[in-house]
């Protein structure tokens, strides 16, 4: 069988593309699962991205060999593999990562997130507002920021002093 080193460099190159778009995958996913806070799946897709890496480094280690002064050890078992296992192990690592993405992108659709309830909230009609005793204020929709808008003629940015200018509104009229 053909081993990995004896492809030719365009060969070499793809492979180390495609390695570098499964790291970037694997990197998007975990930073995704982390704003989410699933931890487990931000752990997988950082194993994921290790095997990746590694074999990334090794195709470049094999692909410039005058730019380093020698090959190293695990750089020369990898590359004197089989091209068919290299094939197998970039396709399994494939498989794997877009799964975990998918998880994370149909999470989502399927579980009640701070991200959905405030996409819902700004499609109510009305205005809805919570703020701090201190005035910070913790959510606001879309309508409330546009009555606060035309009421004070500035953005919504605290509780308390929009309170006190609804309430000397009230007290003109």
């Amino acid at each position: 069988m053909m081993s990995f080193v004896s492809l030719s460099t365009l060969s070499r190159a793809l492979f180390a593309l495609w390695a570098l778009l499964l790291c970037l995958s694997d990197i998007g996913s975990a930073v995704l699962a982390t704003v989410r806070k699933r931890y487990r799946f931000t752990v997988s897709a950082l194993v994921l991205f290790a095997p990746v890496y590694i074999m990334w480094q090794v195709i470049f280690d094999l692909t410039l060999p005058g730019e380093t002064e020698t090959v190293s050890e695990l750089s020369s078992v990898l590359g004197g593999l089989p091209r068919i296992y290299w094939l197998i192990v970039f396709l399994i690592l494939t498989a794997v990562t877009v799964l975990l993405l998918v998880f994370n992108i149909r999470y989502d659709r399927t579980y009640i997130t701070p991200e959905t309830i405030k996409v819902y909230m700004d499609k109510i009609p009305c205005g809805i507002c919570c703020w701090r005793d201190n005035g910070r204020v913790l959510f606001s929709n879309d309508c409330m920021n546009g009555l606060c808008m035309a009421i004070t003629g500035s953005s919504l940015l605290n509780g308390n002093h929009f309170r006190n200018q609804i309430n000397a509104f009230r007290n003109i009229q």
